[in-house]
């Protein structure tokens, strides 16, 4: 009896210890702090493991009213949560805050927070609650800042520990967040400084105009014009307005717009540079006309005053590759007669190429390509030589949302080569376009005009969320972007037919100018088709010769479309995988035939069919 006395007692202690431990967790996990009472309305900041901090607003008597909330929420924060009041209790989410809220907020939270010496110091209170995400979120506007704060912490492992002191750089700070410059207690004393030869703008609704400040008279082009934007400099350089417009956020109606940048760090980077640039408190809380500076410097050259260098070469540029379209003669090929397609799937095996929202690149390409495929080779006169196979599916067409995602794809070279190599992305890349020279080489020999052979490559992108639609990248003739020659050098090629054939190939700008302004006419074409049939297309700039990787990357061109001979030659980004409307679109069968048959038709009208 004793024993089992005994055993008994240790159960009891162990269930205290394991309820204190539970209890500890959840307290060091989940808490509540008292924020501040205005009126009958009493503020709390709600801290947790699963939803990070938010502000909660509780009616002592009567009602939370939408009056009580506008001390707290930004702009545009309260159009979208005018219909939840009145109520007895909200809880709203740290995002939806104006910028002031924010600091309120956090210095609640977190009291012990300070700036000093050039950098905020984080104390790490909550478990679980904080993670480096989290506090690139509430700190510097952009979750993706977490990589620069583990870097100048110089901690690898994503675990914060608790009592941690964690620095947030400065640079990287939202303005609430930098330390508010105090006044002179005493006037400065001696001769006011001279005004500066030329006038500096002051504020950002009135630039000075960059033909006062030394350039030649500044001429908007059709772009600019059609934007309303307007030129000035300031101490920090040259930079070009622009008002927002209703509904227009900094992210898409300015970054993506006219700077081109499209990656989600890219764009994130470009906001914190124009918010530092504006002295924005809060990007949410913008009102319409806002006139926002855009440093020159990342202007896309369409953008750019016509005296500049950069827009008159790129204007040189387009009309060169006009010409030298119209220049070409391309014969009428009824139904495709003649027409040899070269069709090509990004990705494949062992790489899956972009993956969201329940899409994946590979597959769902590889589909899209057979469909067109079907198409041409059942309806049309014309030919199709893929550049890839799949041994599981072969070309047959799955319409499920569904794909199942396998590794057995193969590019169809000699001998073929196997995408779950590990060279795939190195060599794999390389040995498409070799593949479809090879091929055009071949086909001209037997008499097949240039003209009539064509290079398709689909994709699908993972970019910045909002972006949306379809986009059509084509060859750059642009001088910066020009290559005379391109070969392979290393030895994992020479086992290939298509390589050992011809190692080497020359360009001629000329050449290049041709294949940009025919793969310009058809991808203009193509948009056309498919607006027509009501698939989404990138709403800014549809047709692109160049991409960007980050802020600072030199623009660059794709090597399928850099590296190709035929004169008409294009990658297409069917989607952003990273939207999840476009990524259902993907995911659906009907959508994917629906686009395969816009392509086909505007082939047909390419080449001059009905």
């Amino acid at each position: 009896m004793g024993g089992a006395g005994e055993r008994n007692q240790s159960m009891a202690s162990r269930k205290t210890f394991l309820i204190c431990f539970l209890l500890f967790s959840i307290a060091a996990t989940a808490a509540t702090r008292f924020v501040e009472q205005r009126g009958k309305v009493r503020a709390y900041a709600l801290i947790s493991r699963s939803r990070g901090i938010r502000l909660q607003l509780v009616a002592v008597q009567g009602r939370v009213k939408f009056s009580d909330s506008l001390h707290w929420l930004s702009e545009r924060s309260q159009r979208k949560l005018r219909r939840k009041f009145p109520t007895r209790k909200i809880t709203i989410s740290y995002g939806s805050l104006n910028s002031r809220a924010k600091k309120i907020l956090m210095n609640k939270a977190f009291p012990k927070d300070s700036f000093r010496r050039g950098v905020y110091r984080h104390k790490v209170v909550y478990r679980g609650a904080e993670t480096f995400w989290r506090l690139g979120e509430w700190f510097t506007g952009n979750g993706a800042n977490y990589r620069a704060i583990m870097k100048m912490n110089r901690i690898k492992s994503s675990t914060l520990k608790l009592g941690a002191w964690i620095s947030i750089p400065k640079q990287l700070l939202l303005p609430a967040f930098l330390p508010q410059e105090r006044p002179l207690s005493k006037p400065v004393l001696g001769k006011p400084k001279p005004e500066p030869l030329q006038p500096v703008s002051r504020t950002t609704a009135n630039p000075v105009p960059v033909s006062k400040l030394g350039s030649k008279i500044t001429e908007l082009s059709p772009d600019a014009k059609r934007f309303h934007l307007k030129y000035g400099k300031d101490k920090e350089g040259a930079y070009a307005v622009y008002r927002l417009a209703k509904g227009e956020a900094l992210y898409s109606s300015v970054v993506v717009r006219f700077t081109g940048r499209l990656d989600a760090d890219a764009v994130h980077e470009l906001v914190r540079i124009i918010v530092k640039r504006n002295k924005i408190p809060d990007v949410t809380d913008m009102k319409v006309g806002y006139p926002v500076k855009i440093p020159m410097e990342y202007l896309l050259p369409e953008f750019l005053p016509r005296t500049t260098k950069a827009f008159k070469e790129y204007q040189e540029e387009l009309k060169e590759t006009e010409k030298a379209a119209q220049e070409t003669r391309i014969g009428t090929a009824t139904h495709l007669n003649g027409v040899y397609l070269i069709l090509d799937s990004g990705h494949g095996g062992r790489d899956t190429g972009a993956k969201y929202n329940g899409a994946w690149e590979d597959d769902y390409m590889y589909d899209i390509i057979c469909r067109i495929k079907r198409i041409i080779e059942k309806e049309t006169k014309g030919h199709v030589l893929p550049t890839t196979f799949d041994k599981s599916s072969r070309y047959t067409p799955i319409d499920k949302k569904n794909l199942h995602m396998d590794r057995d794809e193969y590019l169809r070279t000699t001998p073929m080569f196997p995408l779950n190599s590990k060279y795939v992305t190195s060599v794999g890349v390389h040995l498409r376009w070799y593949f479809a020279n090879y091929q055009y080489e071949r086909l001209k020999k037997t008499g097949v005009p240039g003209t009539n052979i064509v290079f398709i490559s689909f994709h699908s992108d993972a970019l910045y969320h909002k972006v949306t639609g379809t986009m059509v990248y084509i060859p750059s003739a642009s001088r910066k972007l020009f290559r005379s020659h391109v070969m392979m050098k290393s030895g994992k090629y020479k086992p290939y037919l298509e390589y050992r054939s011809h190692p080497m190939y020359k360009f001629s700008r000329k050449k290049v100018q041709v294949a940009e302004g025919l793969s310009r006419k058809f991808a203009r074409v193509l948009i056309a088709q498919l607006k027509a049939k009501g698939i989404p297309t990138h709403k800014e700039k549809a047709i692109r010769s160049y991409i960007f990787r980050s802020r600072r990357s030199r623009p660059f061109v794709p090597a399928v479309v850099r590296y190709s001979k035929m004169p008409l030659r294009c990658l297409i980004e069917v989607a952003n995988l990273k939207n999840k409307g476009d990524a259902a679109n993907v995911r659906d069968p009907k959508f994917r035939e629906k686009y395969a048959h816009a392509f086909v038709q505007a082939l047909i009208q390419f080449y001059g069919g009905s």
